[in-house]
Formats: C-alpha cells, sequence, structure tokens
C-alpha cells in the first residue's frame, strides 16, 4: 500500500518541472563520469562570439550554447537544438572537433559555424538562461571558464581564418 502511495506522489513530482531540474541536477553530480556535451561556437558577421548567460545548473555565467547529448537526437541536430533553445537563433554549423574534459570524463561535441537569419540572440528558454549576445574573441577569452576557452581555440583554429587566431 505504501507503494502505491509513494508511486502515486513520485510521479505526480515528475510533472513538476523543476523538481525534474533538480533531480537531474543531483543525478548528475552523483553521475559525473558519463556526460557527452554537444556545444556550438557560433560567430556573426563581424566574427564576434555568441555567449548565452545560464541562470540555472551546474555552472552559471557566461558560457557558449550546450548541453547534454540526448539519446535519440543526433549530434548536429542536438547542436542546432541547444543553439535554437538558448539563443533564439539558427546557423550553418559544421563539427570542429572533439575532445574531453580533464577533470572529469566528460566528451565535448564541438560544432561551430556562422550564424543566419535573424541576428540579434532571444534565448527561447528564459528559465534556464538569462541573456544571450556577442562578445569579441578577446572578450569572450577573458570571461569563459578554462575548458571553454580550450573549445573556442579549437573553434577559431578549425574554422576562421588565421587572421583571427
Amino acid at each position: 500500500m505504501i507503494e502505491v502511495f509513494l508511486q502515486s506522489v513520485l510521479s505526480k513530482m515528475m510533472k513538476n518541472w523543476l523538481v525534474k531540474r533538480l533531480m537531474w541536477f543531483v543525478f548528475r553530480k552523483i553521475m559525473r563520469s558519463w556526460l557527452i556535451g554537444v556545444y556550438t561556437v557560433v560567430f556573426n558577421g563581424n566574427n564576434e562570439i555568441l555567449l548565452i548567460k545560464k541562470r540555472l545548473g551546474m555552472s552559471t555565467g557566461w558560457q557558449i550554447p550546450g548541453g547534454g547529448k540526448q539519446r535519440w537526437v543526433s549530434f548536429p541536430k542536438q547542436a542546432k537544438k541547444e543553439l535554437w533553445e538558448e539563443a533564439g537563433i539558427t546557423g550553418n554549423l559544421k563539427l570542429v572537433g572533439v575532445r574531453s574534459n580533464e577533470e572529469h570524463i566528460d566528451v565535448h561535441i564541438i560544432y561551430a559555424g556562422y550564424i543566419t537569419g535573424k541576428t540579434e540572440p532571444c534565448p527561447q528558454d528564459k528559465i534556464e538562461i538569462s541573456d544571450a549576445r556577442f562578445f569579441s574573441i578577446g572578450e569572450a577569452k577573458k570571461i569563459l571558464p578554462e575548458d571553454q576557452r580550450k573549445m573556442l581555440s579549437i573553434a577559431i583554429t578549425n574554422l576562421l581564418p588565421d587572421t583571427y587566431m
């Protein structure tokens, strides 16, 4: 009887978005050893990089758009999905690198490209993302966490002409 009651309560709790996010956060802290992340390094016509500012999640502050790979979504579709959800823009993306994080056994799949269509970012997920805007490469290198600066360097090396390195 108590099992049925607990299952009912847990089922209702899982329908709550915030509870799901908190449970995911706790799960990620415990199971930190297997995440595959898909990131999008996107430039505008002035070779400025798009960064998003997260207000929820394990790391807040300015960062490259991206997130955990969903099992049923291909890598290119996941990259475009993250870019749309976190910045409200689309772009022509190509795979530019794969790296692992030295602190964990995370794998980062890095896509890069230029935006197409609308150039002003507008986050679609306003709960998780508080802001999105373009920064010069120099500014971005100053405010990004170290692992994301490495991703930016990979994208610059494989996408932009040598003059922008």
